[in-house]
């Protein structure tokens, strides 16, 4: 059985300046060249709607204990609990708004059936069983369909607590992911975003291309076939786009 021993974010900053994150493992290792020596309130597996219906009702954000006994994957417990602890607006406003697209590209939401509070993850990160199912309802992936007018109310929710902060927002690449309706998805998000950049700036909305894009120089036991992690030249050229942006000469660099 798999303890909740994740370490809880310290949601609550003081005086210092600080990132709002909502960015998978490409997002933190983009981070990590850019050397910003700052901390992020992250939530990695935030869907915009989930964000959106939390802020809306507190009642229904994720109890991470009531779900930890069907994690299939350890290393996803602590992203559970982000769930649960996630509170940026209780904080002053962040130097700026990083995120990437992975929770609305492969996340799935799951509703407790009686209780009618969610949390996200991928399908592959829990134990599917008679328990779980008696207990949850599987509400899939975000539709397509509906990622340009979420994507509108979550940046001008956004916008209306915190003003005009810059936000960059990172394009997973799909192109080592062989299933189409990844690809497709890929493509809903990447023109909804650009839209949405419009209407919201300054928004940076970023994307490496698919001929730099390879699988990891280095192979990681257990995710050698994991279509998201990337050669290292992938995250440099995001690195290089999220300078040229500039947002981030004005933040506190190591």
């Amino acid at each position: 059985m798999i303890r909740l021993q994740a370490k809880r974010q310290q949601w609550k900053i003081k005086e210092e300046p600080w990132l709002a994150g909502r960015v998978a493992c490409m997002g933190w290792d983009v981070l990590k060249l850019l050397r910003v020596d700052l901390p992020v309130l992250n939530v990695q597996k935030g869907r915009a709607d989930y964000l959106l219906d939390v802020t809306d009702n507190a009642q229904i954000k994720t109890r991470a204990t009531r779900v930890v006994r069907f994690m299939e994957r350890r290393d996803v417990v602590g992203l559970i609990a982000e769930q649960e602890s996630w509170d940026w607006f209780s904080n002053r406003p962040p130097l700026a708004l990083y995120m990437d697209s992975f929770a609305e590209l492969t996340d799935q939401l799951f509703i407790h059936r009686r209780d009618k509070w969610q949390f996200c993850c991928n399908y592959s990160d829990l134990r599917h069983g008679p328990k779980f199912e008696s207990q949850f309802e599987t509400a899939g992936l975000l539709p397509v369909t509906d990622l340009l007018m979420l994507y509108r109310r979550f940046f001008g929710m956004v916008r209306q607590r915190w003003g005009n902060i810059p936000v960059v927002f990172l394009h997973f690449p799909t192109v080592l992911d062989k299933r189409e309706k990844f690809q497709l998805r890929y493509e809903y998000i990447r023109e909804s975003i650009t839209q949405v950049a419009q209407e919201f700036p300054p928004f940076h909305s970023l994307a490496v291309d698919n001929s730099v894009v390879d699988w990891p120089e280095v192979k990681t036991p257990g995710l050698e076939g994991f279509p998201y992690h990337y050669n290292q030249r992938t995250y440099q050229v995001l690195a290089e786009q999220v300078r040229a942006t500039a947002v981030f000469e004005t933040l506190k660099l190591k």
